[in-house]
């Protein structure tokens, strides 16, 4: 770690990572024993390494620990990383193989996974992260809300030392009205689900109920509202965005990293909750014209091109 510590990360994401298989143009999920055609493929690196591409495309020194072992889809995983910029000296590498993989079909508005992860080395996974959080210095955290333990004590760590920490959120029913979720809202900086995410976690049908309940567990929440903008509560105010159309839409996977990541680099740049809002909102409706969660993600150039545009 020592090579590391002498250098502050602009971001650092903690969650699962990834291959993912993704079909798109599906008119319907298969029946068992049937199949289906899809009009597009893709295979490339998903889960928490979208917010990590995205963010290294935005020209943010980013790190990710994870595992990577001596599969094709290690192997796979790591040369993204190296293609994408991500910094892999907080990769984890044992010595076999290590499967992570998540199959995503869209049909319509919608999608659904099938998903697998090697879970043998998790212990070594936390520690490996723990060792992290104590040793190396970053400015913004990103979180994926998790049911592991060890992840509260590390938002906390990390909060003491100075770093802004983002809690991103996913569809997990059971997770969702879990406990340990609450805990981890009110231990973040921002917490940033959409609005199907946040109905579940609050019980309340309306944004405005929604925003107003979750108000009360953290000092800023970020609701992803789709079509309709977002709507947001921090510094005693709340705030309501319309929404951003950069295009057809192809895929919705990693719309939410996307924003998560433009989100961060408004944070790393000292920017207000609005400004941070907007480029969340850039890049989360960018990502979503191409398959592949961080394919069409914005460089930081093209990022700055938009938000002046928006203030013309």
């Amino acid at each position: 770690m020592g090579e590391i510590m002498r250098e502050k990360y602009d971001l650092v994401v903690f969650g699962d990572i990834c291959c993912d298989l993704i079909f798109s143009g599906i008119e319907s999920l298969p029946s068992p024993g049937e199949e289906v055609w899809a009009d597009q493929m893709k295979v490339t690196v998903g889960g928490a390494f979208n917010v990590a591409a995205a963010a290294s495309r935005l020209n943010l020194k980013t790190g990710i620990p994870c595992i990577y072992g001596t599969d094709i889809m290690s192997s796979f995983i790591h040369e993204a990383a190296l293609e994408e910029g991500v910094d892999t000296r907080l990769f984890l590498h044992i010595p076999q193989p290590y499967l992570q993989a998540s199959v995503v079909l869209n049909f319509g508005n919608d999608r659904s996974f099938v998903s697998y992860a090697a879970k043998e080395k998790e212990h070594e996974l936390e520690q490996h992260i723990e060792n992290i959080a104590d040793e190396v210095p970053m400015e913004v955290a990103v979180f994926s809300m998790t049911d592991k333990e060890n992840y509260l004590d590390l938002m906390k760590k990390l909060r003491r030392h100075g770093t802004k920490v983002i809690l991103d959120c996913s569809w997990d029913e059971r997770l969702l009205t879990s406990e340990i979720l609450l805990k981890q809202i009110e231990n973040c900086d921002y917490f940033l689900p959409n609005l199907m995410e946040a109905r579940r976690i609050t019980g309340e049908p309306e944004p405005e109920a929604v925003i107003k309940k979750l108000s009360g567990h953290t000092a800023n929440t970020v609701v992803k509202l789709g079509c309709d903008g977002v709507i947001a509560a921090g510094g005693g105010r709340m705030l309501r965005y319309p929404s951003v159309d950069l295009g057809k839409v192809v895929d919705t996977t990693g719309a939410g990293d996307n924003f998560a990541a433009g989100f961060a680099y408004g944070l790393v740049q000292k920017k207000s909750l609005e400004e941070c809002i907007l480029y969340g909102q850039l890049c989360g409706s960018k990502s979503t014209v191409a398959l592949g969660g961080f394919t069409a993600s914005l460089y930081e150039s093209e990022l700055m091109d938009l938000v002046h545009k928006k203030a013309i």
